[in-house]
């Protein structure tokens, strides 16, 4: 089974996004940051459930889109699976260095 990394980028995202929903809903910011970390474990069985991140085009780069938001990981081997950040749908992607 694959095991499945945060990085410090995603995990300072989540942060970020549970910070701003709380202050309009704090009880859906904690369930957001839930739903974040369940959405992910299908990735444990299926690496390539997520679709290819369409900025990129990469194989190993893909996403799962979750709500307003795209979970965007890296398949590093066959059993380590790199969950780089969670972006606003809204928002395109920029060539920041996480997606080395």
């Amino acid at each position: 089974m694959v095991h499945l990394n945060f990085t410090d980028q995603a995990l300072e995202d989540i942060d970020q996004i549970a910070v701003f929903i709380s202050k309009d809903a704090p009880k859906f910011a904690g369930l957001f940051v839930e739903q974040v970390f369940e959405k992910v474990l299908p990735l444990r069985k299926h690496p390539y459930l997520g679709r290819k991140v369409p900025e990129f085009d990469r194989k190993e780069l893909r996403e799962l889109i979750f709500g307003r938001y795209r979970i965007v990981y890296k398949i590093i081997d066959t059993d380590i699976i790199d969950i780089v950040t969670i972006h606003h749908g809204a928002q395109q992607l920029s060539d920041k260095s996480v997606f080395g």
